[in-house]
């Protein structure tokens, strides 16, 4: 996959991104790994900061994974799936 540029995704990749940041936050109760607190979408947006397109690239992942799937279930082998759900 390319890298993802949360300025170029569409807006409801952007705003399933910030969604699932937000569910993130609320369950590590705004605390990082080291303990330190974890800002707001709004601030890593003012920082310039590259986490909001990692996440973006999450959402596109996940996104993806979901169509594997069901193309899967819709009885497609897993390689013709695979070229589906992530085209190159």
């Amino acid at each position: 996959m390319a890298k993802i540029d949360h300025r170029t995704c569409e807006p409801d990749v952007v705003a399933d991104a910030r969604q699932l940041y937000e569910a993130y936050i609320r369950n590590c109760d705004g605390k990082a790994w080291d303990g330190r607190p974890c800002p707001t979408w709004d601030e890593l947006l003012e920082k310039e900061s590259p986490v909001p397109s990692h996440w973006c690239a999450a959402v596109l992942e996940s996104r993806a994974l979901a169509r594997h799937r069901e193309l899967l279930a819709s009885g497609l082998g897993d390689d013709e799936a695979r070229g589906t759900a992530w085209p190159t």
